[in-house]
Order: C-alpha cells, then structure tokens, then sequence
C-alpha cells in the first residue's frame, strides 16, 4: 500500500536535498537523497496501487538526483536556484519552491501531511469583535466565486485579485492553488522568484456572537461553503508579514502572486481614456487584466464619484462612455457594481496590470541575484547587471518583470529597473549611455516594462538603487531564440578604483586657477599599447568635476606638474555634475599624468576614480603623485616695497641636497585674469658668487614660477636670487622642498 504519507516523506526529503545543496552542505543532501531513493524502491513493491504511477515519477526524479550528487554536486544546481532555495524563510514561514517532477507531476500535487506551527495575527478592531479559529472543509468548485466580498479586513486589492482572475474566466487556475488533506493544506504562491508552496492548518478565525454575521476573511455573499478562497487568503498573509492585521497592497502586486503574471502599475494622470481602451480589447483577448485604484482622494470627490479614497476595484466594463467598476466589498444596499462616467476617470490614481506573458512571449529566462549596497549612488559597477541582444534583422518586443524578495523587512526597499541602449557589457555610470527604459524609482515588489529592441543591438539591464542588501528575480520573455539574455560582463577586464577626497589643501579648483596643479594627481604608465582605456571620476555631492590626462616627460615622472599645457593634453572636456568619464582608444606606451579637480577649489568632499583597461594584465601601471615639493618643506613671503630683487639664503645641514623653488604673485590665490608681474629666480654660491642655477627667461604663470638646484655642500649658504621684471609693490610667496631640511632668511637688496 502507498499511502499520501508515504509520498509526501518522499517529497520531503528531495526538497531538503534541495536545501542542504543549496548551502553545500553536499554529503547530507546525498544522505537524504538517499533516503528517498530507499523508501521509493519499497513503495515501488506494490504495482497495484493507485498511487504506483507517482512513486514511479518520484523514483525516475530522485534516482537522477541522486546520481547528479554522486558525480558532481556542486553543479546540481545554478546560484539563481540556490539563492530561490536560500530564500524560502519569509516572515518566519517556509515557503519551499515547487519542484517539477516531470510528466506533469510537481510538489504541489503530493497533498502535505503536516503542518508548520505558526502564531497567525488577528487585529484588534475593538472589544466587541473576538474570533475564534475553527477547522472548516473546503468544499471544491467555483459556485458563488463571482460574489466573493471582504468584511472586516480591508484587504480590497487581494479580493480584487481574485474577482479579476474570475471575470478572466481562470477560476479553476485558482482552485489549483490549494489542496488539502484533512487538517492540512498546501497553498501555492508565486513570491521571491518562483512557485512556492506553504503547509498551514485549515483553521479560518471566525467572529463569536453577536456579531457571527461578520467576518474576518474573504466569502461568498451567496455560498457560505465557498472557503477554499480564504485558505489562499490565509497563506497570502503569512506571506505578507501581518497576519490579519493586514496593511495594504494593491492589485497588480496580488495577482502576480496568485498567477504568476508580471505586475505594471500605470499613474492614470500619464495616461489617456483611449489607452484604457486598448487594454480593455487585451482584456478581452485574456492577455492582461484590469484593475484600478483611487489613490489618495478627498472625501468631497470620493462622494462625488461613490468610491471609496484607498480602495481597489475590478473593471468589468468598458465603452467611450463608461466604466463599470465591482466593488470587493459589499455595502449596506448589497450593490456590487458601479457605473462611473468615463469623463471622471483622470480623478481616479493608479491603473492596476498584469500580464499573461506565457500568451504574448513564445520564451522566457530567469535569474535570481544579490544586489549588495554600493558605496556610491552613481557608481552603478556592483549591481546586478543583464545584457540584452537582439540578433534579428528585425525589431523584437520583450518583456522585463524584475521582484524584490520578501523576507523580514517591513517596507520595500526602492530600486529601479534601467536599460541603456548601445551598451556593450556592464554599465559604469548612468551618463555612459543612452537611457532606453526605466530612470524611475519603484517601491513596489515587482514591476514590468515593455521594450522594443532594435535590429541587431545591444542594450544592457541595470537593478540599482538599494541601499541595503537584497534578492531579486529577473524574468525576461521574447518571440525569438534569437534575443539572448545572460549576465552582462565588464568588457575592461583590469580595474584600478581609488577612492580620495578633496580636503582644504588638495583641492585645487578648475584649470585656470593657480592651484589647479595642487589637486590630487596620478601617474599612469602604459607600458603596452592598449586598445581602451576607460576612465571615470564619479562624486556622491552636488559637485562639478573632471580629470585631465597630459603626456609627461620621463624626467618628471612622479613631479608634480606645473602648468596646464593645454598642447600635452590628451583630450579636453568640460566639467560634468557628480560624473566625469571618457574611454580612450589605442593609447600608446608612455607616462601620463591624471588630474582630478572639482570646479569650485573650496568643495570638498570624496570621490572614486576608475581606471579599466583591456589590455595585458600588467600593461598599465597607477602610482599616486606626491602633492608636496619636497620630503621637507619651508615657506616664506615677502613685500616688493617698489624694488625689483629679494634674495634669500638657502643653507643646508646635509650634502647634496635638491631644492625646488616655486614663486607666487600675491597674497591671495591667483586667476588666469589677475594681474602678475613677470618673475625668473637663480642660485649662486654664497661665498664664491659662482652661479648653482643661472635663469634669465621672465615668467608670469599662473600656476607659479619653479626652480630647480642642487645645494651640494652642507653647512653652507647658497644665495636665492629672486627678481621682477619692473619695480613695484605686492608680495611674494616663496614656497621651498627640499631632500633635507633647509633654513632660509631673507632680505631685499638695496640698489
């Protein structure tokens, strides 16, 4: 004899086989694979029994798997299906994905056994309504289904769901949702990615006298033995974390969970009355269906119109003239429908979708991911990422339903769904490309676009925006083989990210200011030709930034720079809000020079920078620049007072020591536009007069005029002869490195 117990222990097993895979814990998934392959081979004594045909499925299901983990278990199953099984605990209850058996044969056609204990909440209206659970038997069949009402609990947009379904003529769909065995039911869901099942009691919380003609779940007006419904409905608020203390939903959210159909809410305000009817003939066809919701309404309007503010209703009817709406709830008159002049139907806020995909697409493919938080909002490297190809001569409508998991957060956590076209491999920023669907952050569990792909391109799909750490499930359906779907790859595959800020004394402002050549710089050496070179600044703040990529002489490598040469600059662009990018094609071996700035010189904040290449793995090289002149440092200014030199004596406690003088006009920072006089600067031995560093070129640079020396003997003075081109009055600001430490004093020298 084959006993539902009997298949059900089995069932068990192969879903924990399941499980313990999905944490690789792999000798235990084997040990009660195992298990499963025993029982079946007694159960499968017995020919006779009605049950044999299912034992055998079973048989040929674990038989395979078992084989699977004995030769290579970590490829049983892909991180997608792992991460569904790793997320079957939602709100404290087990929601084990549906297994396929084959032949037609899934987990959910072996009724459970047992029972997951759970506290089921009630809401506490007020004293004067108590419940009390008791078993009831769910007598199949749809008599009464169109006349099913909420009471007490204001969950419209569920019994909507279900009236819609309905009115769609797929009643029997639903009743497919549910089986039970005596105390027990099993209720099937689409949550988290896939099909799940739930194993709860068939106790439903009824209201004790005197109040026992109301109710806490969802009936039928004239069926009082229609209750199957309200097992679902009881399994749907497990799901929902509240119990019966439900808090809200909406429509296209609930019917993606009963049927599978991807949700779309529209904002009527963004639509037209001709646009309902065109998803009125869908409807027709059984290729969506309709919801709709009031929304936040004044009371004045909701009279007006006889609807309720916050309420979902069905939509059963449609003409250029009318709507008719069924109301979830049953009023006092007992009147289900409501005709509402077309005219009014931009007062109403939300249209509720779904769509039956499995008639619109011939293919489909899903994924499940992680989507960890990013440390930058713009920095879009890190997120899930999809490419998206179209490999027809012709275009391709695809559809995209994205789902946040549920698990044990109480709100949803806002994302959005983005696809760029022309992209190849994974998107940097969101400025990289045109955006062909999405910029709009969603705070729904699930939503659905429709896409039209161009004849042979490229898009990419990008799920951004969490800030915490989530599951999602991507779907995507198609009419063509020839549209592929994978996990979008970085087509630079070395990467250098830095992260560094702009502080009080390295930001240096935009290129025409003197301190431009104060911002923070690196020194890229390409070492190989590489084809592309990618390079990106991205900023969290409201700030205006840029980088500039220069050519630099082999002599100055890792030198501060001293002037923006516009003639070594390997491209000019303009300052951009928060991100900067720019992908350089066929870069030549050499040394370069990487300038990071922020428009406005008093900003500061941080900032990342990217360097990605697609060249040999060691063929380009990052070092940071050092910002000072020297390993010690001295500054010092003086007043012209109307004369034209200044020197300054340099003395040194060590040998060989290289000093590098820079020389600034004025006391406050300079502009392009300001006026400086013209400078040149030499070093001359203090005792002999014998010149160290002769300079007779006049120099009036914004960034500042530099000299280079070599003070070779310790313990003695060197002259700075510092000079302007006319006599005249301002200061100058004397600014020293040195190898080592260095002592100056100064004094103008009279005519």
């Amino acid at each position: 004899m084959i006993r539902p117990q009997d298949l059900a222990n089995v069932v068990f097993c192969i879903q924990e086989a399941h499980r313990y895979v999905a944490l690789s814990k792999f000798d235990k998934a084997r040990a009660i694979c195992g298990m499963a392959v025993h029982q079946l081979n007694e159960l499968l004594q017995h020919e006779k029994d009605p049950n044999f045909p299912t034992a055998v499925r079973l048989g040929h299901y674990a038989m395979g798997w078992f084989s699977k983990l004995s030769i290579d278990p970590g490829a049983v199953l892909d991180m997608s299906k792992k991460l569904q099984w790793l997320s079957s605990t939602i709100y404290g209850a087990q929601w084990t994905p549906v297994i396929q058996f084959g032949q037609g044969l899934s987990s959910m056609d072996i009724a459970a056994c047992d029972v997951q204990p759970m506290a089921i909440t009630l809401p506490d209206f007020c004293k004067e309504f108590t419940c009390e659970c008791k078993e009831v038997e769910a007598t199949p069949g749809l008599d009464g289904f169109g006349d099913l009402c909420q009471d007490l609990l204001p969950n419209c947009s569920f019994v909507s769901s279900l009236l819609a379904i309905h009115e769609l003529g797929l009643g029997k769909e639903l009743e497919k949702l549910v089986i039970y065995n005596k105390e027990v039911a099993k209720v099937k869901l689409h949550i988290n990615g896939c099909a799940r099942e739930l194993h709860i009691s068939t106790e439903l919380p009824f209201v004790r006298p005197p109040h026992e003609d109301r109710f806490m779940f969802v009936r039928s007006s004239s069926n009082e033995k229609l209750l199957w419904p309200a097992l679902i409905e009881k399994a749907y608020l497990v799901a929902m974390g509240d119990g019966y203390n439900f808090s809200g939903s909406n429509m296209a959210q609930d019917i993606y969970m009963l049927l599978g159909w991807p949700p779309e809410v529209r904002k009527i305000s963004q639509m037209s009355l001709a646009s309902l009817g065109e998803f009125w003939t869908l409807k027709e066809k059984g290729l969506v269906t309709l919801g709709i919701g009031t929304g936040l309404m004044s009371e004045s309007l909701a009279s007006q119109l006889k609807v309720v503010p916050g309420h979902d209703y069905v939509i059963c009817g449609y003409t250029n003239e009318k709507l008719v709406l069924k109301n979830p709830w049953v009023g006092r008159s007992g009147a289900r429908l409501l005709e509402v002049d077309a005219s009014v139907f931009g007062n109403f806020t939300y249209l509720y979708l779904n769509w039956n995909v499995d008639e619109l697409y011939k293919h489909s493919t899903s994924m499940s991911v992680i989507c960890n938080p990013s440390k930058s909002e713009v920095l879009l490297l890190g997120r899930p990422q999809y490419s998206l190809v179209n490999d027809n001569d012709e275009k391709e409508e695809v559809g995209i339903a994205v789902e946040q998991f549920l698990s044990t957060q109480e709100h949803i956590t806002p994302y959005s769904v983005d696809v760029f076209e022309k992209a190849k491999g994974k998107v940097v920023y969101p400025t990289q490309y045109v955006m062909a669907a999405g910029g709009k952050v969603i705070t729904s569990r699930g939503c659905f676009m429709k896409l039209e792909l161009a004849p042979k391109s490229e898009y990419t799909v990008v799920i951004s925006g969490p800030q915490t750490k989530e599951l999602f499930s991507v779907k995507l359906w198609s009419n063509s083989n020839k549209v592929k779907f994978s996990k979008a790859v970085l087509q630079y595959p070395h990467k250098n990210e830095i992260e560094d800020s702009w502080g009080s004394n390295d930001n240096g402002g935009h290129w025409a200011l003197e301190s431009y050549i104060d911002n923070p710089q690196w020194e890229i050496e390409v070492k190989k030709r590489v084809r592309k070179m990618f390079v990106g600044l991205s900023c969290d703040d409201n700030a205006d930034v840029n980088f500039h990529i220069l050519h630099v002489e082999k002599s100055k490598s890792l030198r501060k720079i001293r002037n923006f040469d516009k003639s070594k600059l390997l491209f000019c662009d303009d300052y951009s809000p928060r991100i900067h990018h720019h992908e350089l094609h066929d870069v030549e071996p050499g040394k370069y020079r990487l300038v990071v700035s922020s428009y406005d010189a008093n900003f500061k904040g941080h900032f990342r920078l990217l360097v990605m290449n697609d060249g040999d793995k060691d063929a380009v090289t990052l070092e940071k620049v050092p910002k000072a002149l020297g390993l010690y440092n001295v500054a010092d200014e003086f007043e012209w007072k109307n004369r034209n030199r200044f020197r300054i004596t340099l003395r040194s406690s060590l040998p060989v020591n290289e000093v590098v003088v820079k020389l600034q006009a004025g006391k406050e920072p300079q502009t392009l536009s300001s006026y400086r006089p013209a400078m040149r600067a030499s070093i001359f031995d203090g005792l002999t007069q014998e010149p160290v560093v002769i300079n007779n070129k006049w120099n009036d640079s914004v960034y500042g005029v530099f000299v280079d020396g070599v003070l070779k003997k310790p313990e003695h003075d060197y002259i700075l002869l510092v000079e302007r081109f006319e006599t005249g009055e301002g200061t100058c600001r004397v600014s020293l490195g040195s190898s080592s430490k260095l002592s100056i004093k100064g004094e103008i020298i009279k005519d």
